[in-house]
């Protein structure tokens, strides 16, 4: 039966007679319901024309298997003819007998050693570390020539997309012109901000917008989503099964439309860069859920504060370059005419340099002590020439020696050391 031949449901009702009401009126208000009634039939039959269409080639094709594989799925040869699959344009079937003229398009970096193009970066951060700060500043940077943080050369792109899900509009404003005085005067449509607050990765409506808005110039243009969180919800973070979805939509899309894609996330609520009340370093398992991110990610970044809020540990590991990038920002107060973020040392030398200072201040608390002499740490900072600003550094440093090198009894301010037989001979 034609969906348009299908027998109103709504009629007029009967008087006593049995016979329909004659009243013109009213009958004309009914046909007008009855109208409305099937067009709304209509464009919900065209909605779930596909689901019904689907589920029936499954009951087709649920043919049990003579194995012990239970149900194998076989599409009857009508139903492949009909609704064949097509795959996408950038899909490639490559020889690898012809490896050498595989029309690849070569690496192109926007930021030496960290960003390429066409790259899908994961960044994750704590709460407070200054990322919506970072990455608006970075937007602005991959727009000119020049470096990033005076070491990492910029090959500057089109476009800047931001995506800002989690902040108000107010707050992108008085970060962006925080930090205006360090470029030049920018053209318009160069670096858009959209202040989308429910957008939802999960939504293949705002998906598809979200292709649509990054459009033709996608080649030439860098996307940021901040955050992940926000572009996610009611999603657990551990769920691999649905992050696994979006993660791969997100990588797709970055290989779909050529562009570059920055989205930016939180770290583990218990990791936060302590560890029993100790600082101590982010890493990769420290990206919050899924490994999905890790594994979809062509590039992880990792940002955390120093204690003093005044720095920024920068940690970046990326597949198209060799070697990750470990550097220490400085971050300059709000409303300084110094840049906002600049270099302040590579992590990998400090820590060297750091471990070579502690070597040192080891082998001078040695030198110090006797064997078999019992002192407390008063006679060693006296005796190691240190100030009352150092005594909390050599309070570590003993306390870390203390059963290899060192015997110790006694508690807090009656505490006292004493170099054991193992130690003997190391401060020669």
């Amino acid at each position: 039966m034609d969906k348009t031949s299908k027998p109103p449901l709504i009629t007029p009702p009967r008087n006593g007679n049995g016979h329909h009401s004659e009243d013109p009126h009213l009958t004309e208000k009914l046909q007008e319901l009855e109208a409305r009634r099937q067009d709304g039939q209509q464009l919900i039959d065209e909605a779930f024309e596909p689901v019904m269409e689907r589920d029936a080639i499954q009951r087709e094709t649920d043919v049990p298997d003579s194995g012990y594989h239970g149900h194998a799925k076989i599409k009857p040869a009508e139903n492949r003819q009909s609704n064949p699959f097509n795959p996408p344009a950038h899909w490639k079937r490559l020889d690898v007998a012809q490896v050498r003229a595989w029309d690849c398009k070569p690496l192109h970096p926007i930021v030496e050693g960290i960003i390429a193009r066409t790259n899908f970066i994961f960044v994750a951060a704590q709460s407070q570390t200054g990322k919506t700060l970072f990455f608006l500043w970075l937007g602005r940077k991959l727009l000119h020539d020049g470096t990033l943080l005076g070491k990492y050369s910029i090959a500057p792109v089109r476009r800047v997309l931001y995506f800002l899900l989690e902040d108000p509009d107010r707050r992108a404003q008085d970060r962006i012109l925080d930090v205006e005085d360090e470029f030049p005067k920018l053209d318009p449509d160069r670096f858009i901000i959209y202040v989308a607050p429910g957008f939802k990765l999960t939504d293949l409506r705002m998906l598809q917008w979200l292709k649509e808005t990054i459009g033709p110039d996608a080649a030439d243009t860098v996307v940021i989503l901040d955050t992940y969180q926000k572009a996610t919800p009611g999603i657990s973070s551990f769920d691999d099964e649905k992050q696994s979805e979006i993660l791969h939509s997100l990588s797709n899309l970055t290989r779909e439309l050529n562009t570059t894609l920055i989205v930016v996330d939180h770290i583990r609520k218990e990791s936060n860069g302590h560890s029993k009340g100790k600082s101590r370093e982010l890493t990769i398992d420290d990206l919050k859920g899924s490994g999905g991110k890790v594994a979809n990610a062509d590039c992880v970044i990792l940002m955390q504060r120093t204690p003093d809020r005044k720095q920024i540990k920068f940690y970046s590991r990326s597949k198209d370059f060799d070697s990750d990038v470990r550097v220490l920002l400085n971050v300059s107060p709000r409303g300084s005419k110094e840049p906002k973020f600049s270099y302040a040392g590579d992590l990998e030398q400090m820590g060297a340099r750091s471990h070579g200072t502690a070597e040192a201040r080891r082998k001078k608390v040695l030198e110090a002590m006797a064997p078999d002499i019992w002192m407390s740490i008063d006679e060693i900072a006296k005796a190691c020439h240190v100030n009352e600003t150092g005594k909390k550094t050599l309070q570590r440093d003993l306390a870390a020696m203390t059963g290899t090198e060192l015997d110790s009894a006694g508690e807090k301010k009656a505490r006292r050391y004493c170099r054991n037989v193992e130690s003997i001979g190391q401060d020669a």
